[in-house]
């Protein structure tokens, strides 16, 4: 009886380490790290604008640009196809993933020509129908290029 205890709490504190480890291995990449910083800017630029703080939107979309040329430099997890992300290079890619990754660059891509609108416009309408076209964009390309871990 003592046997099975242990091997029932055993077992229990080890099923969330698997699960946990799996999570990070999927999630803890230069790549992902861009990606949340990105979104922290984009969330900063949003709050900024809703504050009429336009020096705190240039500093947020000039980070959130930096950071977007940057993402272009790293291949998402998704198109590697349980490759080593920190090894692998754009060489290594099979044709089928050399396109989904040029797909993806076409994407980074258009993210920074909505950057590029936000930079010339101070018009409050302008901005608020980019953000939208830059949440639906983020939106899309989550489902095209994000790697489902769970």
């Amino acid at each position: 009886m003592k046997y099975k205890a242990l091997v029932i709490i055993l077992t229990c504190l080890f099923m969330p380490l698997k699960g946990f480890t799996h999570s990070a291995h999927c999630e803890d990449t230069k790549l992902n790290r861009l990606m949340e910083d990105m979104k922290f800017q984009l969330k900063a630029y949003t709050e900024a604008f809703k504050q009429d703080d336009t020096k705190l939107m240039q500093e947020s979309l000039l980070k959130l640009e930096e950071y977007t040329i940057k993402s272009k430099d790293y291949i998402p997890l998704k198109i590697l196809n349980n490759m080593d992300s920190n090894t692998t290079t754009i060489m290594d890619l099979t044709e089928i993933q050399l396109e989904d990754f040029k797909n993806y660059e076409h994407e980074i891509n258009r993210l920074l020509t909505y950057i590029e609108r936000l930079k010339r416009t101070s018009d409050k309408s302008t901005i608020k129908s980019t953000l939208k076209t830059i949440k639906k964009h983020s939106k899309k390309s989550h489902k095209l290029f994000l790697k489902d871990c769970h």
